[in-house]
């Protein structure tokens, strides 16, 4: 009969290791193969779909996706890996060796003298200790994976993450990516300001903040910088009828109704900022329409 089928090769085996080759499919379109110890996703082309894999501990001898991770089975363990980041999560002891994996919709292993039923620990659960970690990263990833029944929750969990690893970026010098996260948490412009104290003006209230611990003040070149990285987060927090007008017209982060206060703070910062980093723009900022308290800025 006519041929229906062709193969193509996607790597080599190296069969001295005695590995067995795997393979499980992933959501989006994409397939695991196991190769070694050796984790490569692939799209249903066999093309591969990331610049690297997973690295098991050991050669598996099963896996399989059970949402949101890879469950792999090894000569002793049950390794877990995130796919979303290709990090390793969890290893799952068995002393006595792992005979058999099944993953579907719930995760059994058998032992030589039990099978054992895996329970996954629920996702906002997981997500809260990623972040008493401080695994940032891991945690918004899994925060990703939540499902649409508790969006609220998870809506509301990764503004406060992202502003949580905005400050631990701006500890470790990383003010772009700080400022990045800033945005993306929703952060309160009073917030990132209060990350520089001797600008804010007299009398400025910060009972909204929320450091996750001590921050070193900065000074010097690092004040440049910083300052050179939160200017354009500030310029979107301006009030929205002295901004431009794809500024205005683009989405808001702040509340339907801000005191009027906090614009003229953004903007007095503002000024303090330029006269330490750009005096050129002061007189152009100052010939725009503001709600800089010029007393305030001097002082």
């Amino acid at each position: 009969g006519s041929a229906v089928a062709s193969h193509s090769t996607v790597f080599p085996l190296s069969p001295s290791r005695g590995a067995v080759p795997h393979a499980s499919a992933l959501p989006h379109g994409e397939v695991l193969l196991s190769k070694d110890n050796m984790g490569v996703c692939v799209g249903y082309d066999g093309c591969p779909t990331r610049k690297t894999g997973f690295n098991w501990g050991d050669c598996p001898s099963a896996f399989g996706y059970h949402f949101p991770y890879v469950v792999g089975l090894l000569p002793r363990s049950v390794d877990i890996m995130s796919p979303q980041t290709l990090k390793f999560v969890q290893s799952i002891l068995f002393p006595q060796g792992c005979r058999a994996l099944c993953v579907k919709e719930n995760v059994f292993v058998a032992t030589q003298r039990a099978v054992y039923h895996l329970l996954q620990v629920p996702l906002l659960q997981q997500v809260e200790d990623l972040y008493q970690q401080k695994d940032f990263v891991e945690a918004l990833a899994l925060c990703e994976m939540i499902p649409q029944t508790e969006e609220r929750d998870k809506y509301e969990k990764m503004k406060f993450i992202h502003v949580q690893y905005a400050f631990h970026l701006f500890g470790q010098k990383q003010y772009e990516e700080a400022m990045k996260n800033f945005k993306m948490g929703h952060a309160d412009p009073l917030e990132v300001m209060s990350l520089f104290p001797d600008l804010l003006p007299v009398g400025t209230q910060t009972s909204r903040i929320r450091f996750t611990s001590d921050l070193p003040k900065i000074e010097g070149p690092e004040l440049g910088k910083a300052l050179t990285a939160v200017i354009p987060f500030l310029l979107e927090k301006r009030d929205p009828a002295f901004r431009p007008a794809e500024e205005s017209n683009a989405d808001d982060d702040l509340p339907a109704r801000v005191d009027p206060q906090v614009f003229s703070v953004v903007d007095t910062f503002l000024l303090r900022a330029y006269l330490l980093t750009n005096e050129k723009l002061v007189g152009l900022f100052l010939s725009m329409p503001n709600r800089c308290s010029i007393e305030n800025a001097e002082s």
